[in-house]
């Protein structure tokens, strides 16, 4: 690996300054690394759940189903939400998946084919939009 150097390499603030630079890029470099993306395809046997973060099935923009592990709730299938999808057609549905590493967003694009359509870092990251609080029953989630 290389380091960038300045001019200024005997003053103790620009080495400082040089160094938490080149610290900021090669945390940012493998953090990307880190970051691979997910499967196209979401499987029917797959559950709609995240460790820690947020996990929902929306029908336009509106949560259906929740992850609530303080609730003592089960956890839904790709499968149930496919049920629950060929019931309205016409609705716009997706899956969201936000946990602290990685957000995965998915979107029902034919009868049993959720395709993945926005992915990310997830909560860690300071530009995730992503938010980690509880949605009311009637409030919009943008699919």
């Amino acid at each position: 690996m290389t380091y960038e150097s300045t001019s200024a390499g005997s003053d103790p603030n620009s080495r400082c300054l040089e160094f938490q630079r080149n610290s900021a890029a090669v945390v940012e470099k493998t953090r990307q690394a880190w970051i691979t993306r997910p499967a196209e395809q979401l499987p029917l046997d797959a559950k709609i759940t995240v460790t820690i973060g947020f996990a929902a099935l929306t029908r336009s923009g509106r949560v259906i189903f929740e992850e609530n592990d303080d609730a003592g709730t089960r956890s839904m299938t790709v499968a149930e939400a496919e049920k629950l999808a060929q019931r309205a057609p016409e609705h716009e549905w997706c899956i969201h998946l936000v946990g602290q590493g990685q957000e995965r967003h998915y979107k029902r694009v034919g009868e049993a084919h959720w395709k993945l359509y926005k992915w990310g870092a997830g909560l860690r990251h300071p530009d995730s939009r992503s938010l980690p609080r509880r949605r009311t029953s009637g409030e919009l989630l943008q699919c």
